[in-house]
């Protein structure tokens, strides 16, 4: 039997684009270990290209090999396996940041601030919000916009969200630090300054059943009421996703900010450069021929 459980394949497949040969690896690995050619009869991936899928599992920190004769692959436990895994994204993403703020920084005109932490994200994105005038936004596979998905009463806000915390440990927190980014998009919205979302269909889903769950069938109606609202009175427009995308997108006329969130953790560069801005405008408007209008969306939920 497998130690990786069926979900967490399914999100080291669709969130982390392992091949469809790794995770049919994965599936059938234990602790008691299998010989290259026992999993190349099980998975059916022929004996000429099973090593190059083993040596890249390994590679990963996610299989491990014993030096038998003949040599086994096994996994100790699903839990070491996958914190090693994530810990070398870290390394690879970290690496990634500071030669993209290297290259930036060479770049006439521009800046970079390398975010590290919780409050340095939100200071970025009030700051944008403040003195920026169009924002799009990509959220990744398990995040709503703060804004104009939770309710308007800062109560209510900060009561759902320290329960929602408890079910999404990626979340970035629950307190009055992340209520001051919503009342900043709020804020900008009532402004007039035009905004654009695109959310993932099963982060909404989670999103509104824990809602109903949490403050009832009643509130959550209200909640729709507010949306509806926020996307008829302003500049506001959703688009639902079918796939999740692997990292938090944010971008105005003026700058870029993108991080990933793993347990609570920020990290993450704000940019301000205008080639880099267009590229990454250019990277979300090929999103959207993907998507369903959030009205849609609602309309069937409600169902």
């Amino acid at each position: 039997m497998s130690c990786f459980a069926h979900p967490i394949l399914g999100v080291l497949e669709r969130d982390f684009n392992l091949k469809s040969n790794h995770i049919a690896i994965l599936r059938e690995i234990s602790t008691a270990g299998l010989s290259a050619d026992e999993i190349s009869a099980k998975t059916g991936i022929p004996k000429g290209r099973i090593y190059d899928f083993l040596n890249e599992l390994i590679d990963m920190r996610l299989l491990l090999k014993q030096n038998n004769v003949p040599v086994r692959y096994h996994v100790d436990n699903a839990k070491n396996r996958i914190a090693e895994f994530l810990k070398i994204k870290s390394e690879e993403l970290s690496l990634k940041q500071e030669r993209l703020k290297t290259l930036l920084l060479e770049h006439e005109g521009g800046s970079v601030f390398y975010i590290k932490q919780n409050l340095d994200y939100i200071s970025e994105l009030k700051k944008s919000l403040r003195e920026d005038n169009e924002f799009q936004l990509v959220c990744p596979s398990n995040v709503v916009p703060l804004g104009f998905f939770y309710p308007l009463s800062d109560t209510e806000y900060l009561k759902f969200r320290s329960v929602l915390i408890k079910k999404r440990l990626t979340m970035a927190g629950a307190g009055r630090d992340v209520l001051s980014v919503a009342h900043a998009y709020r804020d900008a919205i009532m402004k007039g300054k035009p905004i654009k979302c695109f959310v993932w269909k099963e982060a909404l889903n989670f999103h509104f059943k824990l809602y109903k769950k949490t403050m009832g069938q009643s509130a959550l109606k209200k909640l729709f009421g507010e949306i509806k609202k926020w996307h008829s009175e302003y500049k506001v427009e959703t688009h639902i996703t079918t796939r999740p995308f692997p990292y938090y997108l944010f971008v105005s006329d003026r700058r870029i900010i993108s991080f990933v969130i793993f347990a609570g953790t920020i990290s993450g560069l704000s940019i301000q450069n205008a080639e880099a801005v267009e590229t990454h405008k250019q990277l979300i408007n090929s999103l959207a021929h993907q998507t369903k209008p959030l009205e849609q969306y609602l309309r069937r939920w409600k169902r």
